[in-house]
């Protein structure tokens, strides 16, 4: 009768995929136990990862009912309504639960999501760098011991621009490459391999190197022992900050050749 280890198998179901055994599962429990606030959160999860986001919101709005003050039932009802694009609903609930808890990262970065898909850029960039903290278990590790840049002039300067996310965010942000190879001495970029060509004989002024990195749980960890040590970058940046620190406002991004 206990939920704890139906909720717990539920959850390692669902993370394996098997959407319809811990939907099973749950619904079971809740027959004997229908206002169980962990029963229908890990349903709601549940049909997230289903992207059953009307299933998900009657699950949250459930539980919100019984149990005001569950744990993370705000902010993932502000998520589950974004994916519905109702924003204004969404919105004062983000606000809400960053409020109730602004040291969650992944709470400011689903808000950015949102506001970067309304093109809110400003607050959208700034809420975006929550992706990159150690308390984030998804966030980067970067062995690499060099000053992280912080809009700094670049005037004889090395800059490495660090790879994160997947080809199109690359694609995407490699269009600040050009304006960042006229601020500096010299630039480096981190990236995936299938892009060294596309790369090397479009922006022949920029050096291009394969990243190194492995999996540890849901984080990436990555290696820079291709580096030179007699010639170390001054500064790293992540790719997906750069919009942020040269105060892109999305309007006119100037495209590589």
């Amino acid at each position: 009768e206990a939920p704890e280890p139906r909720v717990n198998l539920a959850n390692s179901l669902t993370e394996l995929g098997a959407y319809d055994e811990a939907e099973k599962l749950l619904r079971e429990g809740l027959q004997r136990q229908p206002d169980s606030p962990d029963l229908l959160f890990s349903l709601a999860v549940t049909a997230g990862f289903r992207e059953d986001w009307e299933q998900a919101e009657v699950m949250y709005r459930r539980i919100l009912d019984a149990a005001p003050d569950y744990p993370n039932a705000v902010a993932n009802l502000a998520e589950t309504l974004s994916r519905l694009r109702r924003y204004d609903e969404a919105e004062p609930l983000f606000r809400s639960a960053i409020a109730s808890d602004p040291d969650n990262p992944a709470i400011r970065y689903n808000f950015s999501k949102q506001l970067l898909e309304q093109g809110r850029t400003g607050e959208g960039w700034r809420y975006n760098e929550a992706r990159l903290e150690p308390s984030n278990p998804e966030a980067a590790k970067r062995n690499l011991s060099v000053a992280r840049w912080q809009g700094e002039p670049l005037d004889g300067k090395c800059l490495l621009i660090c790879t994160e996310q997947g080809l199109g965010d690359e694609l995407r942000f490699s269009a600040y490459f050009k304006r960042l190879a006229r601020s500096a001495k010299q630039v480096l970029v981190e990236t995936d391999p299938r892009l060294l060509p596309l790369y090397r004989r479009s922006l022949p002024e920029i050096e291009f190197h394969e990243f190194y990195r492995r999996k540890s749980g849901r984080s990436a960890i990555y290696s820079y022992g291709w580096l030179r040590r007699d010639a170390m970058p001054d500064y790293f940046i992540e790719i997906c900050s750069l919009p942020l620190l040269l105060e892109d406002n999305n309007e006119a991004v100037e495209a590589p050749a």
